[in-house]
């Protein structure tokens, strides 16, 4: 069975399920007045009683999350080559989806380059000739011709690609909703795949082992596998029970906006720490620190100015309480927090002045979350930084 609930609307389940979602999903869960509530993640659950949970988000509809990958990670940029599918409607199951689109992509390789392979250089000796022979190491070894030195090379398909696309696999044949969703190309795939070892290459994921050249036809099915590989906890083991498919759309917001500001602007920079420290003040050892989205250095004359970004409805205080924090630590007297486009009803700034006179201004700026091609959220970056240097034009 099958049940639907939206990303950060309310619904309703039993104490056991309860219990289960708030130990799998921890912060992104919560319990209010008005219900249940999962936020900040879409994606897919398997419950105790063998039943499926799909969450679905209104924020980010889903013909829009393969090219917001690629768009947030540089990684994944070849997602843009993947062909157009039936993705099953604006509002279905991502997990599906992304294992219908993945066995589809990896059909298409295949069919023009076949499972490959790595060669292994192998010595033996034996009575027959396998290979060539070495016929340096038969001088040396006399003219025994029951004992003949040979070179082999075995065809071998354990590689690191390989490797990568069986545990994709792997993890489609564990996910019923996924497994169902991803056609007759599923079997044949499985069958081909049998003999390589399913394992995620570290040097693989974080894009310091490129493709060769042989390999390149499979640069759309690599990222799609690499997108399953994080949002199924390849990349982190599987020492969660339970925990089927998940994307964390907070985390793809966060580097959307960060990514746009990064490219346009050439005093951003990304993920700024700020240190703390506990006890003494000459200390020598740090308490913590605090991450700053986005910080673009001398943007209000010779003071920065602070960007985080909040994939939410609406601005808490705590959220303003945590930049005016950021702005204090910094010196910076403009904030701009940036929210899905669309969730906003007021977009008027807040002001804030202290009391040696000084005035802070956080301002509230929108992102579009709604492009289905790469081309889009290029086009919604650019927008994005139209309005920040706008917003903090003095």
């Amino acid at each position: 069975m099958v049940r639907v609930v939206y990303e950060n609307e309310p619904f309703a389940a039993s104490p056991e399920h309860a219990s289960h979602l708030g130990r799998l999903l921890g912060g992104n869960f919560g319990v209010s007045a008005d219900g249940m509530r999962i936020v900040r993640v879409a994606g897919s659950l398997r419950m105790p009683d063998g039943s499926t949970l799909c969450i679905r988000s209104r924020k980010a509809p889903l013909a829009c999350l393969l090219t917001w990958a690629a768009y947030a990670y540089p990684e994944l940029s070849a997602l843009r080559h993947v062909s157009r599918s039936d993705h099953g409607g604006e509002q279905g199951d991502v997990a599906a989806a992304l294992a219908r689109v993945f066995c589809d992509e990896l059909s298409r390789a295949i069919q023009a380059t076949g499972l490959l392979r790595h060669y292994r250089r192998q010595e033996q000796v034996s009575s027959v000739v396998r290979g060539r022979i070495d016929f340096a190491r038969m001088s040396r070894m006399g003219a025994n011709l029951a004992q003949v030195p040979c070179i082999v090379f075995s065809r071998l398909p354990n590689t690191p690609l390989n490797g990568l696309l069986a545990a994709a696999l792997a993890s489609i044949q564990r996910v019923s909703v996924m497994r169902a969703a991803a056609g007759p190309a599923l079997g044949p795939l499985t069958a081909l795949f049998a003999e390589v070892q399913p394992r995620v290459e570290p040097a693989l994921v974080s894009g310091k082992l490129p493709l060769t050249r042989l390999e390149r036809p499979f640069e759309p099915s690599v990222a799609l596998a690499l997108l399953l590989a994080h949002a199924h906890g390849l990349t982190e083991g599987t020492g969660v029970r339970g925990l089927s498919f998940l994307i964390n759309l907070a985390n793809l917001f966060e580097r959307s906006v960060a990514r746009a500001l990064t490219r346009s602007l050439p005093g951003a920079r990304a993920k700024v720490q700020l240190p703390y420290r506990r006890g003494p003040v000459d200390a020598s050892v740090h308490g913590g620190s605090m991450e700053i989205d986005v910080l673009l250095e001398r943007c209000d004359g010779d003071r920065p100015v602070i960007v985080d970004a909040k994939y939410k409805t609406t601005p808490a205080s705590a959220n303003l309480q945590q930049t005016l924090t950021y702005c204090w630590m910094t010196g910076a007297r403009q904030a701009v927090l940036v929210f899905p486009k669309g969730m906003l009803s007021d977009l008027r700034p807040f002001r804030y002045r202290n009391v040696d006179g000084s005035r802070i201004t956080v301002h509230l700026v929108e992102l579009a979350t709604d492009s289905d091609t790469l081309q889009g959220w290029e086009e919604a970056g650019e927008r994005l930084v139209a309005r920040v240097q706008a917003t903090t034009e003095r």
